[in-house]
């Protein structure tokens, strides 16, 4: 089994992340020596081989984006093709189709890295938009109001919930379907509640979300392909 380490000084707790090739990074604290790695990996080997084999049975699959003209683009689980223009700098959903205007004064407008440029504003905005009116209006159904709500780029993480009542998302959850994104936002207003994973915390959770479980193992299934 083959595996990358990285170490930090600020970790206390070690732990196994499948990342979306099927590769293996494990993270330990500074002092964790190569044997306690290997001997902590040996012991996570079927957990390990259960991950990979969700990541091969997954709904969607990995996208490797060249954003040119007629691509896919995933937005709140729906399959959007790109259209590419040129003009002002922007862009709008229609039907099934995401149009990219992109400004004629670049030496190339419609280069790779211009149209990702474009799209991962567009779709920050829409994150940021999307959660804050999912997130207030659940919190009001169910008496739990953060003071703040925003979005970041998380690395392995779709949320987090501050104990003083902050809220921030991973935007890229904005690819996921609305069941998906309905669920990280219950899912972070609970800890508003209870800072904690707890049976009582879950028991809360699957007062607004029943079938939670299910849409966690989705979560844990095609996080690889949230992404842009």
């Amino acid at each position: 089994m083959e595996y990358t380490i990285t170490r930090k000084h600020h970790r206390k707790t070690i732990s196994i992340v499948i990342l979306p090739d099927k590769s293996i990074e494990i993270r330990a604290p500074f002092y964790f020596n190569d044997r306690e790695i290997d001997s902590f990996a040996s012991s996570k080997r079927e957990w390990i081989a259960r991950r990979i084999s969700e990541l091969n049975t997954a709904e969607y699959t990995r996208p490797h984006h060249q954003y040119i003209q007629g691509e896919n683009f995933l937005f709140m689980g729906k399959h959007y093709s790109l259209e590419l223009n040129r003009g002002r700098r922007g862009v709008v959903i229609s039907g099934r189709s995401l149009f990219v205007t992109a400004p004629t004064d670049t030496t190339d407008c419609f280069d790779k890295e211009v149209v990702k440029a474009i799209l991962q504003d567009f779709f920050i905005s829409k994150a940021r938009e999307i959660l804050r009116l999912k997130t207030t209006e659940t919190g009001k159904l169910y008496n739990m109001q953060p003071v703040f709500i925003s979005v970041k780029d998380y690395r392995s993480r779709w949320g987090c919930c501050f104990s003083d009542g902050r809220i921030f998302y991973n935007w890229k959850i904005i690819f996921a379907p609305e069941t998906i994104i309905d669920y990280v936002v219950t899912h972070e207003l609970c800890h508003l509640r209870m800072p904690n994973h707890s049976k009582k915390y879950w028991e809360l959770v699957g007062k607004i979300i029943p079938d939670w479980q299910e849409k966690r193992k989705w979560l844990r299934m095609n996080s690889h392909a949230l992404d842009l």
